[in-house]
């Protein structure tokens, strides 16, 4: 079997483990011969991925970003890679593509068109990033229903599943979202050190939900309460303005962030948090995933794919409704042994949604899909 993997909007760091996880998945199945994979040529300089280019069995292919600027260069560069898809399906005489991202008007689109003019070439579209997005609009559930009805979508957990299939139909798979520990020899994930600059973590995107509102002013003032030492908090330079309270140190980090300063953040810190608005996408959250995959426990709204991805002793710190004051006094009230045991818990966890399983569920699929 002879696949192509499209990655047509992902660009430099933003989820190139994501992307080196599932082309290696793919890659385990048996009865792959070849892998073609095309991303776009900044992924390429990232680590994890260009430790793929020695393998014989991978050939590497990439596209530019155009040199458009806002919401029409992201389409020319998603259209530019979709005419590059179709050249190499005919070039390389694929039997399977698989789309690694898609948006929700141009992808369906190109997959609709690809059942209709090559009846040969099988099509398994991941839907991790646009949930929401379809779920708000009925034209792009139309779309879909039409791109999906001679192919194939694969989501992260079984609660998008679930969802996904009053949306979209029956031709949708579930496959567990791995964690990232098979690359922690290539990133320095999973090095935690005793030692921690963090208290509290606000990464990337997530941090423009905090500034001048309710959640923010009750996680600042639970942090507050904690008498028996100083609060150290990082958080984005895309927030908003934060109140200031006694005995808590707030740093900034400059906003985009870079793949080293990202992993330096979460190495650095003893709990992440994710705003009441995480709760609201249907989405597979990365931020949970690396948070999971380098053992650090996470304060997130008590549902979907938060719920589902860690072990029940970390229930405890997952709220309800915005109402964050009471997990941050849970994880605020641990002591180091209490600590440890819940990153032993997250460890183990985490080693059943691993890469040999997801390659062994998306093998099964590849095997029912071509026969």
């Amino acid at each position: 079997m002879n696949l192509l993997i499209v990655d047509p909007i992902s660009t430099g760091f933003s989820h190139s483990f994501f992307n080196r996880t599932f082309i290696e998945a793919f890659y385990k199945s048996e009865n792959v011969t070849d892998v073609n994979v095309l991303l776009e040529k900044g992924q390429l300089q990232e680590r994890v991925i260009s430790e793929l280019v020695d393998d014989a069995k991978i050939i590497i292919n990439s596209f530019s970003i155009s040199n458009t600027t806002g919401s029409l260069s992201r389409s020319v560069t998603i259209i530019k890679s979709l005419i590059l898809s179709y050249k190499l399906i005919h070039k390389r005489e694929i039997d399977t593509l698989v789309i690694l991202a898609a948006d929700n008007l141009l992808v369906p689109i190109f997959v609709f068109l690809m059942n209709s003019l090559n009846k040969k070439t099988k099509v398994v579209v991941v839907l991790h990033n646009n949930l929401g997005g379809i779920e708000c609009s009925s034209l792009k559930r139309s779309i879909w229903t039409l791109a999906l009805k001679r192919s194939h979508g694969v989501l992260l957990s079984k609660y998008l599943g679930e969802r996904s299939k009053v949306l979209l139909g029956d031709n949708i798979h579930v496959v567990e979202h791995p964690t990232y520990q098979h690359l922690s020899k290539s990133e320095s994930f999973n090095q935690k050190l005793k030692c921690y600059k963090y208290d509290f973590l606000i990464l990337g995107r997530h941090s423009e939900s905090f500034g001048e509102n309710k959640f923010t002013d009750d996680f600042l003032l639970a942090c507050s309460k904690f008498m028996k030492k100083s609060i150290n908090i990082a958080i984005g330079s895309n927030s908003g303005n934060l109140k200031k309270f006694n005995g808590i140190n707030i740093s900034i980090y400059d906003f985009p962030i870079n793949a080293e300063e990202y992993h330096r953040l979460i190495e650095t810190s003893k709990f992440i948090i994710l705003p009441p608005e995480a709760g609201k996408r249907l989405t597979a959250s990365g931020v949970h995933l690396d948070a999971i995959t380098a053992s650090i426990p996470v304060i997130a709204p008590k549902s979907g794919v938060f719920y589902e991805n860690v072990p029940a002793s970390c229930h405890k710190l997952l709220y309800e409704n915005s109402d964050i004051q009471t997990s941050i006094a849970s994880a605020l009230e641990l002591d180091d042994k209490g600590f440890d045991a819940l990153v032993k818990d997250i460890k183990l966890s985490a080693n059943k949604i691993n890469l040999e399983e997801t390659a062994f569920k998306l093998d099964h699929l590849l095997k029912n899909i071509n026969g």
